[in-house]
């Protein structure tokens, strides 16, 4: 006797920033390139695990997530990189991710100057999207909590933030529109970042680095990290 077996093959699609693209979970040291995927990344290995359970799923996984990605200059905008290669040289600036992703997926798509291939492209059943730490400056912060006594404290760290955090929305609504407008997605997924302030008991930590007090952790877990994945779940729910 024989059956039929019928496979289906998802698609899921990674944009994003480091946490996107596995840059602090490395499968092996290696140098920091414009853009890079690890494959122990959390979408990757996410896709991974839906392959393996269940024998009659297959899925394709397509990552274009880059470590420094902000949404203006990485997802929907042109991106020099975190490290471009041959220091002030010229060269080419990556494209937007959304760019790539609709190059990938379409057939027979044109894409002088403003690719979309909603109509003829192969809708994406999952997009999973990592983003947004970068765009509140979360790197100044670190670096000015390393030089400033106190930080959180600090009216210019705080009034920096709050700005951020003022610009975030609209920003989060242009990625969704750019989106909508490029290629069909079934299902959409946006990651909260990880809040690494506190021990294994769920206690704040004392210190971390030597540097990040208490008080300090306190205050990026509930006024960054805290107040920057609440901004991603709202802008979630505003698109449905």
């Amino acid at each position: 006797t024989s059956r039929t077996v019928v496979v289906k093959d998802l698609l899921i699609v990674s944009i994003g920033d480091s946490a996107a693209s596995g840059e602090g979970n490395p499968d092996k040291a290696q140098q920091m390139h414009w853009s890079g995927l690890w494959v122990n990344a959390g979408p990757a290995q996410a896709a991974l695990e839906i392959e393996i359970s269940n024998p009659h799923t297959s899925v394709t996984f397509l990552s274009y997530a880059c470590s420094g990605a902000k949404i203006t200059e990485g997802l929907v905008g042109w991106y020099d990189g975190i490290e471009p290669p041959g220091g002030h040289d010229p060269h080419e600036l990556l494209r937007p991710q959304t760019w790539q992703v609709t190059s990938d997926i379409c057939q027979g798509a044109t894409f002088a100057g403003d690719p979309t291939c909603r109509d003829n492209g192969r809708e994406v059943d999952f997009l999973i999207i990592s983003i947004g730490i970068n765009d509140i400056g979360f790197s100044d912060i670190i670096k000015s909590c390393v030089e400033i006594f106190d930080c959180h404290v600090s009216n210019t760290v705080n009034n920096n933030l709050n700005s951020a955090f003022s610009s975030l929305p609209s920003k989060y609504d242009q990625l969704s529109s750019d989106i909508n407008r490029r290629f069909k997605v079934f299902n959409t997924i946006i990651t909260e970042y990880p809040d690494a302030t506190h021990n294994e008991n769920g206690n704040y930590c004392d210190v971390i680095l030597g540097t990040f007090g208490h008080n300090e952790l306190q205050w990026a877990s509930r006024s960054v990290l805290s107040r920057l994945n609440q901004a991603a779940y709202e802008a979630a729910n505003r698109k449905g």
